[in-house]
């Protein structure tokens, strides 16, 4: 056999190649990196070359393309734009056939390579020009899907036969017969009619909320806050907007949220005029239906970035392009608002008081106090009939709920929360539709659902979370949500008790915390017999008040007895009697009245008290509660209430609005003090109790640890200006609108005089702001000249030792004592003149100040 050998070896010789191209790859590498502090790998990166024709890119999903279904693109491929109005032109989609052409009106034709705007015969100048105008903002700005080649024409009606006419007829279907101009007052009714249908949702807490003030209303831009979800829905459009500052997880969910609206249909049976084919009562688009035509609009519109078609539904969209811009100018300065330029507010203003009718707006429609709406419509009146089909209540706790038997309906607690849902319905009578027939919803609409959910003035956080979480899941209608807080209830919700609703201190479920003496103290709430309700308080004398009525109840022996304040009108008598006999009819069991009691009435004056009232309240000294005994005032007046503040760069004023307002009565106590406490502070009010007009101020807050100082030198100087144009309004609104010169003061937070709390139904002394008002200088009961105090904060010039003081004088800016002193002073102090100082940078100014104790 033949051996094969084989030959081992040790070693090798290596062959490289390319060692030209890897030093020139290093050398690249190198370059690179001396100046730039990437890693090596990323540096490896840059210095690569690839061949990007062998790289084969993968197709994207068809849902990212425009047009497709899930982008949700506010705009369609063939839209047709109706025109209509003559103050407030409305600009809406309609169905791309000839049944919604009208000649007196304009409509702007939007396919993917044309834009037509046809101009009706009769349509009136406004709505020409407003459609001419949304014709050129499409094709100059690219809006609405509009590609650069897309071409544009203007056709009148006349010569509808020739050119762009025939593809625009072509895009509706073919020319047929179509609608010829209305009645002369059409343009007007139909601009009411559809802003009432309008309506909008708000995002809060994972649900979608009316947002009550624009429901069914004229919508402004002053409404679009950037941390806001909003849901527009016009019937043919339906848009989800969203702020700049809105989460990824707020978006996901308002997207949800809004398909899911989009998807339930529509119901406008209880409106006068259908959204999606405003003008033919038949033969059009059915006034409900489950699922919304092919043609309408589902998008989203993001903030900055929305379409002609949404920013043409506000009343007062600001357009940019009118605006004439000096060249170079500096936004940051523009907008700057120098504080010495605030003004005191304009008081001819707040003089003229609000007599608007009180509503709440449901589902689009007014349901004023529950029973009935009278509304004026341009010349004529639209009665609407509220009628309540059924109540029911829930107790919710934070971690549970229950609902309630109907003989608890009405009895709540301060310290609990609950949900009310009520079945009512809507009828309309003596409307006609815009072509002067009958309207076709004279009978009784649908049966519909709201649901409120109180919130009692002691209930905790969790507790107000878990009833509007719990509104929300009890929703299966999914009819509007009203938040209701204690003491600011609605008319239409004190209406479902008919005048049997009570507030009872401490929680249901937590006996201890209830009033555990034999006697309840009551005040009596409200003007209107259905609205009637029972306030319980403390018992204590301080309490009492002159131009109130009071129920006083033992519980023990069934002792019921009526205080009436000197001072108490009929209607508040007449109140606490109607209460008075409820409790004897029907005494709620949360009352707490024995079993082997029975209520008997017994009624008195101030003045004429029995031994027994005094008995039960504990003290005879009416200083304690300032009694009127021996006023010989007349107190036939309501106390109004305005809010003060700057913070949008303007000094404005706003009144305050009792919720159960009326003109048949004036009411002695219209206001609470969490009117005044609850704002953000430090806040101002004006008080005007006709004899006496206050301007209340709030206290700064103090800050804890985490958060350091909440408030700075700048703040204080803008609350001391903001003060100064308070009092100065104070004066004129006390010195130019009345006959007789009221008396003007200025009171604080925590430390308010008794002549101003007794103002309001009920006070308690609030410690913090108390000690924070004591620690600047104030005391019990300060009281001060508004005049008085309008000259102090209007001083310019002080002595060093009146700056070397604490607490400083009043108004005087903390961070700028040195500009107090007189140019002598200064310069003994500084060395220099106060020109000269306030040219040097910060830094330096108060390296000077801090020897001089003026820092």
């Amino acid at each position: 056999m033949k051996r094969i050998s084989v030959e081992v070896r040790s070693e090798y010789t290596e062959v490289t190649t390319g060692l030209a191209e890897k030093e020139l790859k290093r050398l690249k590498t190198e370059k690179i990196s001396k100046d730039v502090g990437f890693a090596e790998e990323a540096l490896a990166g840059l210095a690569s070359k690839e061949n990007f024709s062998k790289v084969a890119l993968r197709k994207t999903d068809a849902t990212s393309t425009p047009g497709s279904k899930d982008r949700l693109d506010p705009f369609k491929d063939n839209m047709l734009l109706h025109v209509k109005g003559r103050r407030n032109v409305q600009t809406r989609l309609v169905a791309p056939t000839s049944l919604s052409i009208n000649s007196g009106d304009c409509y702007v034709l939007i396919t993917p390579d044309k834009i037509i705007n046809w101009v009706g015969t009769f349509s009136n100048v406004i709505e020409k020009a407003k459609a001419a105008d949304i014709t050129s903002f499409i094709h100059t700005k690219r809006d609405m899907g509009c590609r650069s080649g897309t071409s544009v024409a203007t056709i009148e009606e006349e010569k509808q036969r020739l050119g762009a006419g025939k593809h625009f007829w072509a895009t509706l279907g073919g020319q047929q017969d179509y609608q010829a101009v209305g009645p002369e007052e059409e343009d007007e009714i139909y601009e009411t009619l559809i802003n009432k249908t309008n309506m909008v949702y708000k995002l809060v807490d994972n649900s979608l909320l009316p947002y009550q003030e624009y429901w069914g209303a004229i919508l402004k831009y002053d409404m679009l806050h950037p941390e806001l979800t909003l849901v527009f829905d016009f019937g043919s459009e339906l848009y989800l907007w969203l702020g700049k500052k809105v989460s990824p997880e707020e978006r996901k969910v308002g997207r949800i949220l809004s398909q899911q609206l989009w998807e339930k249909g529509y119901d406008y049976s209880s409106c006068d005029i259908n959204p999606l084919c405003p003008l033919h009562n038949t033969g059009g688009v059915p006034i409900k239906s489950t699922t919304r035509p092919d043609w309408a609009l589902f998008g989203k519109v993001h903030q900055g970035m929305e379409t002609i078609l949404f920013k043409e539904k506000f009343f007062d969209w600001p357009d940019s392009a009118r605006i004439i811009k000096v060249k170079g100018q500096d936004a940051d300065t523009e907008k700057k608002v120098e504080l010495v330029e605030l003004q005191a507010y304009d008081v001819s203003k707040m003089v003229p008081a609000n007599t608007s009718p009180v509503t709440l707006v449901l589902e689009g429609s007014n349901v004023g106090r529950g029973t009935k709406w009278l509304e004026d419509m341009q010349g004529f009146i639209k009665q609407t009939d509220i009628i309540t089909c059924g109540v029911n209540v829930w107790h919710v706790m934070e971690y549970d709920h229950y609902k309630l038997p109907e003989t608890c309906y009405g009895q709540f607690h301060e310290g609990d929360t609950y949900v009310v849902r009520w079945q009512y319905m809507v009828s309309n009578a003596g409307l006609k539709s815009l072509k002067g027939q009958a309207a076709r919803n004279t009978l009784t609409g649908r049966e519909r659902c709201a649901y409120f959910f109180w919130q009692g003035s002691e209930s905790t956080i969790n507790e107000k979370g878990a009833s509007a979480l719990m509104t929300v899941e009890l929703d299966e209608e999914r009819g509007p949500q009203v938040r209701v807080i204690q003491g600011k209830e609605p008319p239409c919700f004190l209406n479902l008790f008919n005048g049997s609703m009570m507030v009872h201190i401490g929680k249901r479920e937590e006996e201890e915390s209830n009033t555990q003496g034999p006697w309840r103290l009551y005040c009596v709430r409200n003007e209107h017999e259905n609205e009637l309700m029972l306030l319980e308080i403390n018992l204590c004398i301080d309490n009492l008040r002159s131009r109130s009525s009071f129920v006083l109840l033992n519980v023990k022996t069934g002792h019921l007895y009526i205080w009436n304040g000197c001072k108490s009108p009929q209607h508040t008598r007449q109140q606490a009697r109607r209460a008075a006999d409820k409790l004897k009819i029907h005494c709620p069991l949360e009352v707490g009245l024995h079993t082997d009691a029975s209520i008997m009435i017994s009624e008195m004056e101030e003045g004429e008290e029995k031994s027994q009232f005094w008995g039960a309240v504990e003290s005879r000294d009416r200083t304690r509660y300032m009694s009127l005994l021996d006023s010989g005032r007349s107190l036939e007046h309501s106390v109004r209430l305005f809010y003060m503040t700057s913070v949008s760069g303007i000094f404005e004023v706003a009144e305050r609005l009792n919720p159960c307002r009326t003109d048949e009565f004036y009411t002695p106590f219209p206001f609470l003090q969490s009117d005044l406490y609850k704002v953000s502070q430090p806040a101002l009010f004006l008080v005007d109790n006709h004899y006496e007009v206050y301007l209340w101020q709030g206290w700064w807050p103090e800050g804890n640890e985490e958060e350091g100082n909440v408030h700075t030198g700048s703040a204080h100087s803008r609350f001391n200006i903001d003060r100064k144009c308070a009092l100065q309004t104070t004066i004129n609104y006390c010195k130019g609108f009345r006959s007789r010169m009221p008396n003007m003061y200025i009171v604080c937070a925590g430390v308010e005089p008794q002549q101003f709390t007794n103002i309001f139904p009920y006070w308690e002394v609030d410690e913090t702001a108390k000690e924070l008002n004591m620690r600047d200088g104030k005391h019990e009961g300060y009281l001060e000249s508004a005049e008085e105090m309008l000259s102090k904060l209007s001083r310019t010039q002080y002595s060093l030792e009146e700056l070397q003081e604490r607490p400083l004088p009043e108004g005087v800016d903390a961070s700028k004592l040195e500009s107090y002193l007189d140019d002598e002073t200064f310069e003994n102090i500084l060395h220099m003149s106060k020109e000269d100082f306030y040219k040097l940078p910060s830094w330096k100014q108060r390296q000077l100040k801090q020897p001089t104790g003026l820092f």
